[in-house]
Formats: C-alpha cells, sequence, structure tokens
C-alpha cells in the first residue's frame, strides 16, 4: 500500500507537476487552503505534507504552526517548499514546526528519496511509541498484580483492611481531583500523578504485616511501648517497597508509593513520624493520604470506641486542618463531602478477597 502525502501549493500548474512526478509511488492528495489542509488531514490522515512556503492567505510557515496549535494537533510531519534559499527564511520554517526544508527548483529524485527517509524514521517512531505503551500496560498490570497479592496477604492478617483500603483510594482520588482545580497543584497534580496514588494508596499500611499478632490484633488500646511498636509499620512499609525498587532506577510508581508508606502519619506542624517533617516539607502525596486516613479511621468503630459520625468527623477533620493537617488538602476534603460520604456508604462493609481483586479505577 503506497504512503500517502499531501501537497498543499497555490499554483495549479506547479501543484499537477509534483503530483505527476510522486504519484507513481505515493498516494497524493492535494490542497490549497488551511482549511482545506486541516479537513484532508482528518479525512485521509497522510503519511506527511508538502507546502509551499508562499500561499495566498498565509506563510507556509504560519499553515504548520496553525495546525500544531489546531484541534488535530497533527504530528504528521510537515516539509516546507520555497524559492528562498536563504538561511533566515529556513530557520523560520524549522521553527514552526517543520521537519524539513527544501529550495526550488526541485530536484524529484532528492525530493523522493527525502520524503523516504523522513516517512520511514516517522513509522519508526509511531511503532517504537506502540512498544513503549504496550511495555508500560504490561508493567501497569504486574505493578497491580504485585499490589493486590500484597493486600491478600494483609488482609489475612487483618480482614478489617479490605473495606478500609478500598474507601481511602476513592478519598484520595476525589481530594486529588479537587485540588487540581487549585492553581497552586495544577502542575504537581497530573493525570499520571492522580491515576499512581490512587493505584499505590492501598499499600499505605503494608508495613503492618511485620507486627506481630499480639499488637496488631490487640482489642484494646495499645500502651506506649505498643504503639512505638505499631508506628514502625512506616518503617517496614518503606523498607519492603526499597527491597522491591533495588535495580529499578526512576520509578515514579514506586516513588510515590514510597512517600506515602512512610510518611502519612507525618503531622503538618512537625510532631508526627517517623521524621518529623513539617509543612510542604511533607511530600503532597503523604499528606493527601494522611487526611484520608485520619477521617476512616475517626468514622471506623474499634473495640474500645465507637465510630464518630460523618459530622463529628468532618468537624475534627476542619479542627485538625493548620495543626495536624495540610489545610490546603483539608480544604479540598471538605468541598467534597457528599463524595466522602457516597464512598462510604458504598464501601462500608468489609469485601471478599475475591472481589478486592477486581477494584480498578474505571469500573468503580
Amino acid at each position: 500500500m503506497k504512503h500517502k502525502i499531501l501537497v498543499v501549493i497555490e499554483n495549479f500548474d506547479e501543484l499537477g507537476y509534483i503530483s505527476d512526478n510522486l504519484k507513481s509511488d505515493f498516494q497524493v492528495f492535494t490542497a490549497n487552503t488551511l482549511e482545506e489542509t486541516v479537513e484532508m488531514i482528518r479525512k485521509f490522515q497522510p503519511n506527511i505534507l508538502l507546502v509551499d512556503s508562499s500561499l495566498p492567505k498565509i506563510s507556509g510557515a504560519e499553515l504548520c504552526r496553525q495546525i500544531k496549535k489546531s484541534s488535530l494537533k497533527s504530528a504528521t510531519p510537515l516539509i516546507i517548499l520555497s524559492t528562498d534559499r536563504s538561511k533566515e527564511s529556513e530557520a523560520l520554517a524549522l521553527e514552526s514546526g517543520a521537519i524539513d526544508y527544501i529550495s526550488k527548483p526541485l530536484n524529484y529524485r532528492i525530493l523522493k528519496l527525502r520524503v523516504d527517509n523522513i516517512i520511514q524514521s516517522s513509522l519508526e517512531q509511531k511503532n517504537l511509541k506502540d512498544m513503549i505503551q504496550i511495555r508500560t500496560h504490561e508493567l501497569e498490570k504486574i505493578q497491580n498484580n504485585m499490589i493486590n497479592t500484597i493486600l491478600m496477604i494483609s488482609e489475612y492478617r487483618d480482614p478489617e483492611t479490605s473495606a478500609h483500603i478500598v474507601r481511602i483510594k476513592h478519598y484520595v482520588l476525589a481530594v486529588a481531583q479537587k485540588m487540581r482545580e487549585n492553581s497552586k497543584f495544577s502542575n504537581m497534580l497530573t493525570s499520571k500523578f492522580i491515576k499512581t496514588i490512587y493505584d499505590v494508596s492501598p499499600l499505605h499500611d503494608i508495613g503492618k504485616i511485620i507486627i506481630s499478632d499480639s499488637v496488631l490484633l490487640k482489642p484494646t488500646e495499645y500502651t506506649v511501648e505498643e504503639r512505638h511498636v505499631m508506628e514502625k509499620h512506616t518503617l517496614y512499609g518503606a523498607y519492603i517497597v526499597e527491597l522491591i525498587e533495588k535495580g529499578i532506577e526512576d520509578n515514579f510508581y514506586l516513588e510515590i508509593a514510597h512517600n506515602i508508606i512512610l510518611h502519612h502519619h507525618e503531622k503538618w506542624d512537625g510532631t508526627g513520624y517517623p521524621e518529623g517533617l513539617k509543612g510542604a516539607n511533607i511530600p503532597l502525596c503523604a499528606r493527601i493520604m494522611a487526611v484520608a486516613d485520619t477521617f476512616d479511621a475517626l468514622i471506623t468503630k474499634k473495640s474500645y470506641r465507637e465510630a464518630s459520625s460523618f459530622e463529628d468527623a468532618f468537624a475534627e477533620i476542619k479542627s485538625l486542618s493548620g495543626r495536624k493537617l495540610d489545610p490546603d488538602v483539608v480544604d479540598a476534603f471538605l468541598a467534597v463531602k457528599e463524595i466522602i460520604v457516597k464512598i462510604v456508604q458504598k464501601y462500608s462493609e468489609v469485601l471478599e478477597t475475591s472481589n478486592l481483586l477486581d477494584i480498578r479505577l474505571s469500573g468503580d
């Protein structure tokens, strides 16, 4: 199957001449204006564009810029053809996003070779991108399977974990999406960041699998010594992630997991553990987790205390703002109270392990 070329030139004689010279090797389409060009790209998805530098209402460089800015956001490589041999014109064309600049009069053998090379390079880049996407998807599946396997182990140790971790991941999702509306956080809270904290948030207490049953499952309040033992779960959890991270460089997923696990018990005023971090020195993902985890603890019944009502729990979260909890996170949390209540109502029961494995972002 022939590769497709879109030729954008005003002069009909020249347009016909170029088409005649290329049609034996390529499927050639033609256009004369920006509007026609955009329509032809949308309709035929050409492999490359050849654009005259001097169109009647727009320069070739400007047409290139407009295509890049259009709703198409086209990545189609574009070559500008021009009678102007100056380096300045060539530089302007390349700055506009053109991939090449060819001076007229055209040598069709050279033009064909350059078009062939650019198309081949473009196809190789697309194939590489596709391979990366496939590999990324495979890696995400491995990561999710790893999380689910660890969570199954954790759930067998503490059956209350199941519903808690499901609610937590939905809390952090709702809060992070709300915080992204705040210009202070919009650059940091990318879709990738939000999806990652959603995916890894269930691991926040994974270090508890190392805590002895006599402490972990104790039905009454902890002694001071037992509290110190329990607090080590952040260090144990971080160590588990560090073991997984060995030999893996710059893994964003594991970095976020590590920060949440290690720092979700830090306090805004610096009185938390394990490192006593304060304010914005606490990673944002951990500050979001801290609010979510605190709220869920408040509404969860323990053998030694009753669960707080929604009203009392939200009031307590508000009272901790600026002292124990990040005020920006608290503001976002309180702004999505209705969503939080619905999450609790939906995931109020302890889930079966088989159901836990089926939880996904798109299916909730």
